[in-house]
């Protein structure tokens, strides 16, 4: 069959890929029920239940950590460690234009880009860059999303860390993998107020051949995805930028991975939420996938945001999270060697104690174990629980104008998520400044020790 490409758009494709026969297919509109956002921590009983992953747990417990129940959390330290990498990175755009990613892993406080939408504006604003970056093809939170339309059919079969796929499937740094089956589709719109899709690769593989239709805009096109074991990257460019990306399954079984929508050089923040995870599960993904994500996403900094599915009430020993969560950060070092990498503290979360709302007992101590960890794992930490304003900051921030947090004591809502965005971002661009002013100092010597050199 003869290949046919309909001009200006460009597919390139890094697999020989077979493109096919022109055609436009009507976009489709699917209802999409908003699910509860919050239903993972809603009404949770203030008595101690232990965590489903300690019930697994049944390696040796991290022995500094003994007597959890002694130790005092030092929670007027800030923040620590060493930003060089990342900074480099953005120094770098000033003459070396690209596309630099920030991995953002964290659970339900991000889910919907919440925290990860305001700061990625903000880096954006600073540093260039107009696109949401990572996206998933299913979501169990796309209708609460406003960066980027997103919907899709319910002929995709996702897997996660709580659907594990077979050994044949594995599952991508997101912690999914999106099956398509004959039918399925999805579908990306750009958001009233949000930047055209400019540039838009999707990641697959296929264990058997098989075929989709991607349409951009008004265009649409036919390729062929040959049966591969490696990652293959789908390119969609246009020179003219467009509001609307489908991507619908027509033959085989293609594994997906996610999307990355990309629109000129700068910061692009990835959002990776997954609801009710504590960041042990990271550890389970492989590592030729996280080495793929760090070497075509340019990723540069590394955000590890756990701890509120953890905390339980009145509990003291956590002993059983470090080891695990320790081989996490471990992991994540190894796979992501050009990159920084970043230990966000748990935030603040309450307890109603009689008629009154007050912090979890254990959250103090949890920040002191996470700064305990991310010290003897020489990794940078940031003290969101201290940003927030410390002991009893979520009552604050629930109860009083404007409200920031949602009524269960645990989430923030758009307003607290934009808040805590920019203390984040705030802090990021202070140690940023520091940098910038290190480095003109270290030129400056190196220029002076120079004219002395070239003096007769």
């Amino acid at each position: 069959m003869k290949n046919k490409r309909s001009e200006p758009l460009v597919i390139l494709l890094v697999s020989s890929l077979i493109i096919s026969t022109l055609s436009f297919i009507p976009f489709k509109i699917w209802n999409y029920e908003l699910p509860d956002y919050l239903s993972d921590l809603k009404s949770k009983s203030t008595k101690l239940i232990e965590h489903p992953e300690q019930k697994k747990y049944t390696g040796k417990k991290d022995s500094s950590f003994a007597e959890p129940s002694k130790m005092l959390a030092d929670t007027t330290i800030n923040s620590f460690g060493d930003l060089t990498k990342f900074f480099e990175a953005l120094y770098a755009l000033q003459e070396k234009p690209q596309a630099v990613h920030i991995a953002y892993f964290g659970d339900s406080m991000i889910e919907g880009d919440l925290i990860t939408m305001d700061m990625r504006s903000m880096l954006q604003k600073k540093f260039g860059g107009k696109g949401v970056g990572y996206m998933p093809i299913t979501s169990a939170t796309a209708g609460f999303r406003s960066t980027i339309r997103h919907q899709f059919n319910e002929l995709w079969t996702t897997f996660n860390y709580n659907e594990k796929p077979s050994k044949d499937k594995q599952l991508c740094w997101s912690g999914y993998c999106f099956q398509g089956n004959p039918g399925a589709k999805a579908n990306f719109n750009k958001a009233k107020g949000y930047p055209s899709f400019n540039s838009v690769k999707a990641y697959c593989k296929s264990n058997n051949n098989g075929r989709i239709r991607v349409q951009a805009g008004d265009k649409s096109i036919f390729i062929d995805i040959p049966m591969a074991d490696s990652i293959q990257t789908i390119e969609i460019k246009d020179s003219l930028d467009f509001d609307q990306l489908e991507i619908e399954v027509i033959e085989g079984n293609p594994e997906f991975y996610g999307l990355n929508f990309e629109n000129g050089t700068g910061v692009y923040l990835d959002n990776y939420s997954f609801r009710g995870n504590s960041g042990i599960p990271l550890s389970s993904v492989k590592d030729d996938m996280y080495s793929f994500a760090s070497n075509n996403l340019n990723c540069k900094l590394v955000i590890l945001h756990y701890g509120l599915n953890v905390v339980g009430h009145d509990s003291k020993d956590y002993s059983w999270y470090l080891t695990p969560f320790r081989k996490t950060i471990r992991k994540i070092k190894s796979a992501f060697p050009n990159a920084t990498i970043v230990l966000a503290s748990v935030g603040d979360k309450s307890y109603k104690l009689g008629k009154q709302y007050h912090t979890e007992p254990d959250i103090p101590l949890f920040v002191g174990m996470q700064i305990k960890l991310a010290r003897e794992e020489n990794i940078v930490f940031w003290n969101m629980y201290k940003a927030m304003g410390g002991y009893d900051s979520m009552k604050r921030w629930v109860e009083e104008s404007p409200k920031r947090a949602s009524k269960d004591y645990t989430h923030l809502n758009h307003q607290g998520a934009k808040e805590v965005a920019t203390l984040f971002y705030n802090w990021l661009m202070e140690e940023y400044n520091n940098f910038l002013i290190n480095k003109l100092d270290n030129i400056l010597k190196i220029e002076t020790v120079s004219n002395k050199n070239d003096m007769p």
